[in-house]
């Protein structure tokens, strides 16, 4: 039985040392890709987020401004000097804008799960 054992086994490692040398450069190909899908996850997680934010700002002073309009319509209405529609328009006016900072916030949290979620990697795979 022991005749029949190949006498020089070397061709056989070497077909092994060859696979696992495949199969360990193809585990790093696997991880460098998903490395960068991970890099590119959270920049543009980043980015966006940051222009969220720029928004929330922007809709923040025109909600001041919008503000400042309807007290002025409440003043010039108490005291007669315009009628009760140019009041309802300023307050439809801040209602809108509220509906849009609302909105704003809401897409500044869902900007920042994602952020969180890709910097997570795997493990933001199982958050709900």
């Amino acid at each position: 039985v022991q005749f029949l054992q190949p006498i020089f086994p070397g061709f056989a490692l070497s077909g092994q040392i060859s696979a696992a040398r495949a199969s360990r450069e193809a585990a790093i190909e696997r991880y460098r890709k998903a490395l960068l899908v991970a890099f590119d996850e959270v920049v543009s997680s980043h980015s966006g987020e940051r222009a969220q934010r720029s928004y929330l700002k922007r809709l923040l002073d025109q909600r001041a401004a919008v503000n400042a309009s309807l007290k002025a319509a409440t003043d010039r209405y108490r005291a007669g000097l315009t009628d009760y529609r140019v009041l309802l328009q300023t307050q439809l006016a801040m209602l809108r804008v509220d509906q849009a900072l609302i909105r704003a916030r809401r897409q500044v949290w869902s900007q920042r799960i994602r952020l969180l979620r890709a910097a997570a990697g795997s493990r933001g795979d199982k958050l709900p």
